[in-house]
């Protein structure tokens, strides 16, 4: 059941498989193990390498979109009724995670990655994880649903454990997502994979592998999961909802229930009747359900939702150009301690290891005559080992709360 390759398929895919050919990734690779790509980094341009080269415009995009489509994790589980007036910025300097559902709708890189994905695989869609250094944002768990993780920013140290727990899981089979279902002790005792992904490397995984993942301890992460709904494209599902559409369509006496004496007695005497109309009801199954319905029933599922999220991405240019712009504090921009102070929060709220910034405020403070862009923080720093998007955060959250200014 191999993809014939040819000039059609995703030049993105292309690159990151590097010397496999797209037909050997679904022949070999697609739905059966989990893999590691590294594409070299040769000026390519490809939708995969404009999203790489933009990691960090990305991270500021979505720091603007603080609706329905973004979560904050705290403590590795969403924060429930969190105070929505509260930025972003100062929620991941808390640190807490944040996660954009379907954020190819969001930001263009990833609109027109998927796009160009979708010319191999029958959709995809982006979720995106913005991770503090040295933390985790959700516990061993398994997806119902194949992706390609790729990393935008930084690093993350993954475990793929290697005992599946249920193959190919549907929704409400997703283990480690729901207390009443947990990950066995055995899986996660069991064998793994650890695997460190730099900026531009890509893990594949099938559905169903457990899988946890932990930023590394002085840069933040940034990943884009690529997914396949592949949970919504199996044999079974298309088997059962054209079992009940044409059963429910052929005949009325489908729809009754079974007589009421099958499994209440056990003497039956009209038995070859009742397995004759069962085999009716096969007949007219194998007479229905054909190749034709399977290639009509699929293409319609894939250009639904292809159209929805054309619509939606081609929608990004047309929102980006009516909001206010790009964020007025950048990594470059000069910022001046606020003459006279303003305060228009309650302070500035950090997690414990990054108390030092608390320190680097102090040190603007008794510097107000200078302006220093957040790109000059590093050197302000002892130790000098902190985040270069953590600092960008803080210097945010500075002008919000009145304690900078842009100069």
């Amino acid at each position: 059941m191999g993809m014939e390759e040819d000039s059609e398929e995703s030049i993105s895919l292309k690159h990151i498989l590097g010397d496999m050919s797209v037909e050997s990734f679904f022949d070999d690779i697609w739905q059966k193990a989990t893999a590691v790509f590294r594409p070299e980094n040769d000026n390519l341009f490809t939708s995969y390498h404009h999203a790489i080269e933009n990691g960090w415009n990305i991270m500021t995009e979505l720091l603007e979109h603080d609706g329905d489509k973004v979560l904050v994790f705290e403590n590795q589980g969403v924060l429930d009724n969190r105070d929505e007036s509260e930025p972003l910025a100062a929620s991941f300097l808390k640190g807490n995670s944040l996660v954009w559902n379907h954020a190819d709708v969001l930001t263009l890189p990833l609109a027109h990655l998927c796009d160009d994905l979708q010319k191999s695989f029958p959709h995809a869609y982006a979720n995106v994880y913005l991770t503090p250094p040295q933390s985790q944002t959700v516990p061993p768990h398994a997806d119902d649903r194949d992706v390609l993780v790729i990393q935008l920013y930084g690093e993350k140290n993954w475990t793929v454990y290697r005992n599946i727990p249920i193959a190919y899981p549907y929704p409400h089979e997703q283990v480690g997502k729901d207390e009443r279902l947990p990950v066995p002790e055995q899986v996660l005792d069991g064998p793994c994979y650890n695997i460190t992904l730099q900026k531009g490397h890509v893990l594949y995984m099938p559905r169903g592998y457990v899988h946890e993942a932990h930023s590394a301890q002085h840069t933040s992460s940034l990943h884009a999961t690529i997914a396949f709904a592949t949970q919504d494209w199996t044999w079974a599902g298309f088997l059962q909802q054209q079992t009940e559409k044409v059963l429910f369509q052929t005949n009325p006496e489908y729809r009754m229930a079974v007589p009421r004496t099958i499994g209440m007695r056990s003497q039956i005497h009209n038995k070859d009747e009742i397995e004759n109309f069962m085999r009716q009801a096969i007949t007219t199954l194998q007479n229905e359900i054909t190749f034709d319905k399977l290639e009509d029933t699929m293409a319609k599922k894939y250009a639904f939702h292809n159209d929805r999220a054309k619509k939606l991405r081609n929608a990004i240019a047309v929102d980006s150009s009516s909001r206010k712009g790009p964020l007025s504090v950048g990594w470059k921009v000069p910022l001046r301690v606020s003459t006279p102070p303003k305060s228009k929060g309650t302070g500035l709220n950090i997690r414990e290891d990054h108390l030092f910034l608390a320190e680097l405020l102090q040190t603007l403070r008794s510097q107000p005559e200078k302006c220093f862009a957040p790109c000059d923080y590093p050197a302000l720093i002892h130790p000098n080992v902190c985040c270069d998007f953590v600092l960008l955060c803080f210097a945010m959250q500075c002008v919000t709360l009145g304690a900078l200014a842009v100069a």
